[in-house]
């Protein structure tokens, strides 16, 4: 797992390399892999930083709040960067390019927060089965145990020897 430091200069670095090509006046659509590389980076920083708040629990109240802060800038900061990259599309005469990939995301988003309620419930569903079968099966011992005997018992005193 990347700390989200590093995924924040990754992502920096991709805008960089961005702006670097325009300005060279490579085209835009030669990009996509530059493009790309933000995206997974900005990802990434997002990912990282929630790992870095379920580790928070042994750290002092200054050190977390010194990672909030960069955590809150470094958000914003890709914020803006992802605005200058739509900006960049928008001027290069690609905002149909932009505005097809943010749909084309949130669509993305949507499937993939679909498939993780799938996940779970599926999960639910298995440990529930898992769970029946546990207890029909101590149940079904619990009978034996108690009714096999019993049975005998009774037979043996119905009909002695």
């Amino acid at each position: 797992m990347i700390d989200p430091f590093t995924a924040f200069a990754m992502a920096q670095g991709a805008v960089k390399g961005i702006k670097a090509a325009i300005q060279l006046g490579k085209d835009v659509n030669g990009l996509i892999g530059d493009f790309s590389k933000f995206f997974e980076a900005a990802d990434a920083v997002h990912v990282a930083t929630t790992q870095l708040r379920i580790k928070n629990a042994n750290k002092t109240d200054a050190q977390i709040g010194a990672e909030a802060l960069q955590i809150a800038m470094a958000s914003k900061t890709l914020r803006d960067n992802e605005r200058e990259l739509k900006d960049i599309l928008i001027m290069s005469g690609n905002a149909d390019v932009w505005h097809e990939m943010a749909k084309e995301r949130t669509r993305m988003f949507k499937e993939r927060a679909a498939a993780i309620l799938e996940e779970v419930r599926l999960k639910k569903e298995r440990t529930e089965n898992f769970l029946n079968v546990i207890f029909t099966t101590i149940a079904l011992l619990g009978v034996l145990c108690i009714g096999v005997p019993a049975g005998l018992l009774g037979f043996k005193l119905m009909y002695p020897e």
